[in-house]
C-alpha cells in the first residue's frame, strides 16, 4: 500500500497510476481538509466485489463456517503434492 498527497499525485500521476495498475497496489490518497480517499486497480476492485458477492450468499457462508468447524477440530484432508 502506497501513500500521497493530492499534490504530489497530480505531478507524478502516471507513475501513481502504473503501481496502481501493474502490481494491484492501493494508494491512499490525502487531501489536508479531508478524511482521504483509496485509489485501486479495477482487477482489485472486481475481486473484492466477488469476494463480498460469494460471502453474501447464504449457502456460500454456511460452507465456510463448516469448514471453519471442520479446521477447528482437525477433521481437514491435506492435498497431495503435486510434485
Amino acid at each position: 500500500m502506497i501513500s500521497s498527497n493530492l499534490s504530489d499525485f497530480i505531478d507524478n500521476i502516471n507513475e501513481y497510476l502504473d503501481r496502481v495498475e501493474g502490481f494491484n497496489e492501493m494508494l491512499i490518497l490525502k487531501r489536508k481538509s479531508t478524511k482521504g480517499s483509496v485509489l485501486m486497480s479495477l482487477t482489485e476492485y472486481n475481486s473484492i466485489m466477488r469476494t463480498l458477492h460469494q460471502l453474501q450468499a447464504e449457502k456460500n457462508q454456511s460452507r465456510i463456517n463448516e469448514s471453519k468447524g471442520k479446521k477447528k477440530i482437525g477433521n481437514v484432508m491435506d492435498k497431495p503434492s503435486l510434485n
